[in-house]
């Protein structure tokens, strides 16, 4: 068995992010893992194939490894660039006791100073990797002697402040007590109702305790296949992170963009993204990231209005990373200038355009015109997307089921019609909003969304107190006069501003305002 098998999603993610280069050496000498800080300290190319040790470290130690199983320290070079690097090599070994591979840990000498020393000590390191496999837990977190945090994984920012309370003094009573301490906490939001087992372990560094290492584990009956993907989905919706399986595509417009994405995420140069508000440009942003070889490294969110005042030694591309840039206004030349020179010679940097309305040659420098129309990918809006209409909802009634506790599981077939009927100038987000609305007032019992929901309001006996007081087709109004006032209030009521923001004509804009009896202003 390879020894990469071993790193399950958790551990990847747990390993990616850790400040330290992390290789996993198979028997034969071979790369089979490195994350993200590996790859940066050594320039290596982010691809899968497997490559020989020897080509990126000269005369690595784990023959020694390999043949007494035992640890090794050393000070290497990395050969593409002569950098000296500190080294840990150790022995990994199967279930079975039988030697399946090398970890190699390392750290830039340059870089290695009393901070670093402190808080990320190899031995540190090992005793948290060695952890983290030996439990299994996806969700943990070490907290230093001194009860900071050093390091919180993905999934453990679900608990209310009075059991992260509990879980802080678990944490210091297994430091002072020198000993393993398993207890059992309550809980009621987020995870489901019942207990979490808390394990608190204390980390040793040089004879002395560290920190403590502190797991959670949910109840055995609560931890089904499907909870467990459902949690995964509402973590990375938290996290507004987003894979390309999160994004339904039923309808034929959503398939073809679907595909140009996952074409276009094997590619490193510039795209744009084109869609009405709401149809969710962001999200397929983040899923075009998600599946690049810049998926280990951060995602920027930035508006033009944000580079308009940058200086050149400010200017906020610069990062390794996957930069999303909504184009919410115009650029003038000196930072078109700017934004075309980051493109062209970082070649570290993505860059994803997102746009609601089409742009013309005559607002932008020539090259830069040329590179954001070469590669465009268009979001159709959700009156397109009737296929997509079922699979929509039921993907948010389970994602504001799991978030408020309810247990909504469909609509019937006269709501289905009626939602289809209805204007969505806001499309997807604001799809979701009403839905949101409706399920936050119904009652506990309720399975099923009927007309009565929609139209009649809800029993009086909902725990919020109240009703349901306008129809389907107010509430969008409602978003839509709302969302409008935003976008005006935003631009100081310009309404040519407005309007181009918002993707629709001036004389649309003026519609909209009489039809909602609000204020012209005196800017235009």
């Amino acid at each position: 068995m390879k020894i990469a098998s071993i790193i399950s999603m958790k551990h990847d993610h747990m390993l990616q992010q850790l400040p330290v280069g992390i290789m996993l050496i198979n028997k034969e000498d071979c790369i089979e893992f490195a994350n993200a800080m590996a790859r940066e300290i050594c320039e290596l190319d982010d691809d899968n194939e497997l490559r020989p040790l020897s080509e990126v470290i000269d005369h690595p130690a784990t023959i020694n490894v390999k043949q007494l199983h035992q640890h090794v320290d050393s000070i290497d070079t990395i050969k593409s660039n002569q950098q000296k690097i500190l080294s840990v090599y150790r022995p990994f070994f199967s279930e079975q006791g039988t030697l399946t591979g090398v970890i190699l840990m390392f750290e830039s000498l340059q870089i290695f100073d009393k901070q670093v020393l402190e808080f990320t000590d190899k031995k540190m390191l090992e005793s948290i990797i060695k952890e983290s496999m030996k439990h299994h837990h996806s969700d943990f977190r070490v907290v230093m002697a001194d009860n900071t945090e050093w390091f919180v994984s993905q999934n453990w920012n679900q608990l209310n402040e009075k059991q992260t309370q509990r879980v802080d003094l678990l944490a210091t009573k297994a430091i002072h007590a020198r000993r393993e301490i398993l207890e059992r906490v309550q809980i009621s939001a987020n995870w489901g109702a019942g207990s979490l087992e808390i394990i608190s372990k204390p980390l040793w560094n040089h004879g002395k305790i560290a920190g403590c290492m502190q797991f959670i584990n949910k109840n055995r009956e609560q931890d089904t296949e499907e909870e467990l993907k459902m949690a995964q989905h509402l973590i990375r919706k938290l996290e507004s992170s987003y894979r390309m399986s999160d994004i339904i595509a039923a309808s034929p417009a959503m398939k073809i963009a679907k595909e140009q994405a996952k074409l276009y995420a094997n590619m490193d140069t510039p795209i744009m993204i084109k869609g009405e508000v709401g149809t969710g440009k962001q999200m397929m942003a983040r899923a075009i990231h998600d599946l690049s070889e810049w998926r280990d490294y951060p995602f920027y969110y930035v508006r033009f209005s944000e580079l308009q005042n940058a200086l050149s030694s400010q200017f906020p591309i610069n990062q390794k990373g996957t930069y999303y840039i909504y184009m919410d206004s115009k650029l003038p030349q000196d930072i078109q200038e700017q934004l075309l020179e980051k493109m062209t010679k970082l070649p570290h940097i993505r860059i994803i355009f997102g746009t609601v309305k089409a742009i013309h040659s005559t607002d932008w420098m020539d090259d830069l015109y040329d590179i954001l129309q070469r590669y465009v990918l268009v979001l159709p809006n959700l009156k397109e997307r009737s296929e997509d209409f079922q699979p929509l909802i039921s993907s948010i009634l389970n994602m504001l089921d799991q978030k408020y506790q309810k247990k909504v599981a469909a609509i019937d077939d006269q709501v289905l019609a009626r939602l289809l009927n209805q204007d969505w100038p806001g499309n997807v987000m604001q799809l979701e909003q009403t839905l949101e609305n409706i399920v936050l007032r119904v009652s506990f019992g309720t399975e099923v969304l009927t007309m009565a929901h929609l139209e009649e309001g809800v029993d009086s006996s909902v725990e919020t107190g109240t009703t349901v007081d306008k129809s389907l087709q107010e509430a969008i109004d409602q978003f839509e006069k709302d969302y409008i006032f935003s976008a005006l209030k935003q631009n100081q009521f310009n309404k040519s501003k407005t309007a181009r923001e918002l993707g629709v004509s001036v004389r649309n804009l003026y519609y909209k305002m009489e039809k909602y009896n609000m204020e012209r202003g005196a800017n235009s």
